[in-house]
């Protein structure tokens, strides 16, 4: 149980380490752009429909 929660841990801090540095980056710049732009989309189409 309790290697599981230290591992646990270490992929967290991982994945968090790995999320920072692409921000600081950039390399995820364009994948927030796509999502922007879907969440506009999104909403002109539910306006629109209502």
């Amino acid at each position: 149980m309790t290697e599981l929660l230290i591992l646990a841990t270490i992929f967290s801090g991982l994945f968090s380490l790995g999320y920072y540095l692409g921000n600081q980056i950039g390399r995820t710049a364009h994948i927030r752009d796509d999502l922007r732009r879907a969440r506009e989309a999104n909403i002109v189409a539910r306006i629109q429909n209502q």
